[in-house]
């Protein structure tokens, strides 16, 4: 399958915007929740045994961080972007396994799984796929 280079900034992009609105429909869909699930939500958070710790956030600031760093990568196809995407990957899903209770409507969660399709679209289309007229983030002897 050949993909244009347009075709995968575009799609990189679609990927971040997708982001942007799940983390947008979240905090919106949230306040369509019934009045006892959220003031039970609002209770968990503020919990000193469930609150999230300055390390905790710390971490995911830099997680986001790098993330950003390794779209910009992609988006210019440099290799070390690639050689970094599976590794934030695996540890933006064990960053999950350390993750507090979350609830949200289901139309909220949709906009969040579609964000996740195209990141992993995205990592087909790096290692399987030609991007353009050379392989995408083929060293200088294959060009």
């Amino acid at each position: 399958m050949n993909v244009t280079r347009t075709q995968f900034r575009v799609l990189l992009g679609l990927s971040w915007v997708l982001l942007v609105l799940a983390v947008s429909a979240y905090f919106i869909a949230k306040k369509s929740l019934p009045a006892e699930l959220l003031r039970w939500l609002n209770d968990y958070n503020s919990s000193p045994q469930t609150r999230i710790s300055e390390y905790r956030l710390l971490i995911d600031l830099l997680y986001l961080a790098i993330n950003i760093v390794v779209a910009a990568g992609l988006f210019y196809f440099k290799r070390w972007a690639k050689a970094l995407y599976i590794p934030i990957i695996v540890f933006g899903l064990a960053l999950l396994l350390n993750e507090r209770i979350s609830i949200e409507p289901e139309w909220s969660r949709a906009v969040s799984v579609l964000a996740n399709i195209s990141n992993g679209v995205i990592l087909a289309l790096i290692y399987w796929c030609n991007i353009g007229p050379h392989l995408l983030f083929a060293s200088k002897s294959h060009v």
